[in-house]
């Protein structure tokens, strides 16, 4: 075979993200999603949490100091970007609403040296649409 030779370097732990707590749902979903700023993985967690954070800061996520975004009331399903607005997501959760956000200019869960970086979690969307019980 021609990939008998192939292999992996570790990768370093300055260029990775660490100490997620991932959603335990199961589905059809995909777990995570980026646009051309952000990546957002759901959380474990009450509130259906979602980690929200900037693709050139690699570092060290805390759930007790770290942004999120939070304000389902059951486990988030699905998450996707706006193709037109790299700061714009949706959020889709077991409670049958969506719900629309725009992550702010500011938006720091970690620092420059990749340390869990304390902020207000961002908590109010833009848009809800509600399903019918």
């Amino acid at each position: 075979s021609k990939y008998r030779h192939v292999f992996c370097d570790q990768p370093k732990v300055e260029e990775c993200w660490t100490d997620f707590r991932l959603s335990t749902v199961t589905g059809d979903q995909q777990y995570i999603k980026a646009s051309a700023k952000y990546f957002a993985v759901g959380m474990a967690g009450g509130g259906g949490p979602v980690i929200v954070n900037r693709l050139d800061r690699p570092g060290r996520f805390d759930i007790s100091t770290s942004q999120y975004v939070s304000g389902h009331s059951g486990a988030v399903l699905d998450i996707d970007w706006n193709p037109f607005d790299d700061s714009m997501m949706a959020t889709a959760s077991e409670d049958t609403n969506i719900k629309l956000w725009n992550i702010p200019d500011d938006w720091e869960p970690t620092d420059d040296k990749g340390n869990a970086r304390a902020g207000k979690s961002l908590t109010e969307s833009l848009v809800d649409l509600t399903g019918h019980s």
